[in-house]
């Protein structure tokens, strides 16, 4: 369980007011926020799924488990950098397969970003087990595979 925001739809970024109660919502129910950071994939502004928009959300709400989806691609180094600095921000993949993935992420995901990578599909977009198969092309460790296709997800959606 968890709530979704797509911010391109309002253009508004992240850490715009309009937003933290949603965010206030989320932390009373213990569950995380799923949102679209990254670069727009219709006739939407992109500028407001900046990564680095996560900052101050993440400090304001400590509590909350923010996951930034589609690898925040192009800027998936500040999607690297929000999930390094801070314990309660993710990345998601959802809609860009492993095959896909810069060297960057892959290298996080496979070091010190093993607990921070969540695999996703976007279905239909991809199938799951053409996204399995690229990620063991991708991660060569068993463990680190586990943590990114399964256990990570249930520590971020804990009421799962």
């Amino acid at each position: 369980m968890g709530l979704h925001y797509h911010t391109h739809s309002f253009d508004r970024p992240f850490d715009h007011a309009q937003v933290y109660p949603y965010y206030t919502l989320a932390a009373q129910r213990d569950v995380p926020v799923v949102m679209q950071a990254g670069t727009s994939g219709g006739l939407m502004p992109s500028e407001c799924g900046r990564p680095i928009g996560i900052d101050r959300p993440a400090l304001y709400f400590p509590n909350v488990r923010f996951v930034l989806s589609h690898i925040g691609w192009p800027w998936v180094e500040e999607t690297i950098a929000m999930a390094l600095k801070f314990p309660n921000v993710f990345i998601g993949s959802a809609t860009q397969p492993p095959r896909r993935w810069p060297e960057s992420l892959v290298h996080f995901a496979s070091g010190i970003g093993r607990t921070k990578v969540l695999l996703g599909t976007g279905f239909p977009m991809t199938g799951q087990r053409q996204v399995i198969g690229q990620l063991e092309a991708a991660v060569s460790d068993p463990a680190t595979r586990a943590a990114i296709v399964g256990d990570n997800a249930r520590r971020v959606f804990s009421r799962l």
